[in-house]
């Protein structure tokens, strides 16, 4: 008699990672998926070496509001920068989630992302994200609240005035911008503190000298830029107060499949090859 011999064999199939919130992500999970909205992106610069990138920082929100940090870093720079752009909302997949420490941390969140080589960022162009994820904060609670300054804040105030350049025993220009909180106080005197911000002193605006009023920019006949004190007297809603531009010509700009922002203006270079950044400008009326 034949022995039968019965052969057992196990299959296992692959899932299509679940999408997740900030709120559910894990540490040490792999192939998590999160769909979020890059509200702001820079670069931190190499020790010593100013004009190279070492890393570049992102900040994701997603559909609950909540924000979290992410970062390339340096050997993966070249390969994510054209692929992020902020103000685009991606489904991001294959993403390392640490603890969140290091020398520049932008959210209170116990952990950011780190983009791998294997990293996935696709763009989702329906996505219902807000454009932008402020979360302000009263000035009182700014000065009172010692923990706030370890972390970027939103605040809404009037700008009033702009102190002089200087610089910090590790060499950076810092200048001191004064703000003055918009709501009054009980004797009707505005609430006012002032905050200080890292600037470039070779390309700070505030330091130019071309200060206009805003009838005298409506007229202005040469282009550059200029500098004016102002008072928000209300917002325009049914169009959009601000727009988009080239950095070369200031025509609108669109952001493309490419992941570029292409200018309107057929003959400037920006509208065959596409820019990585693209400028807010305000549309004045007076």
């Amino acid at each position: 008699m034949a022995q039968k011999n019965t052969l057992t064999t196990s299959m296992t199939s692959k899932t299509t990672p679940v999408t997740s919130t900030i709120s559910q992500l894990k540490p040490n999970v792999r192939h998590q998926t999160l769909l979020a909205r890059v509200v702001r992106k820079w670069y931190r610069p190499e020790f010593l070496i100013p004009n190279q990138h070492a890393t570049i920082e992102i900040l994701l929100l997603d559909i609950e509001k909540n924000i979290i940090q992410a970062t390339v870093r340096k050997l993966l720079v070249d390969r994510f920068d054209p692929r992020v752009v902020e103000g685009v909302a991606y489904k991001i997949t294959g993403f390392k989630v640490a603890e969140n420490n290091g020398s520049e941390v932008a959210t209170p969140q116990p952990f950011r992302l780190y983009f791998e080589i294997g990293t996935l960022v696709l763009q989702s162009p329906n996505s219902p994200i807000p454009r932008y994820g402020f979360s302000f904060q009263e000035f009182g609670d700014i000065i009172a609240n010692d923990s706030l300054d370890k972390h970027f804040i939103d605040v809404v105030g009037q700008f009033v005035g702009v102190g002089e350049l200087k610089k910090t025993t590790g060499g950076h220009p810092i200048k001191t911008v004064k703000l003055e909180n918009i709501e009054l106080n009980e004797g009707n005197d505005p609430v006012s503190s002032c905050i200080t911000q890292i600037t470039n002193e070779h390309t700070d605006i505030l330091s130019t000298d071309n200060i206009l009023s805003i009838k005298e920019i409506k007229y202005c006949q040469r282009a550059g830029d200029y500098v004016t004190l102002a008072s928000i007297d209300d917002l325009e809603s049914s169009i959009g107060w601000y727009y988009d531009s080239c950095k070369l010509c200031r025509t609108k700009v669109e952001l493309h499949q490419d992941n570029l922002w292409h200018c309107k203006k057929k003959q400037c270079d920006g509208f065959t090859k596409g820019l990585k950044t693209k400028v807010p400008r305000l549309i004045l009326t007076a």
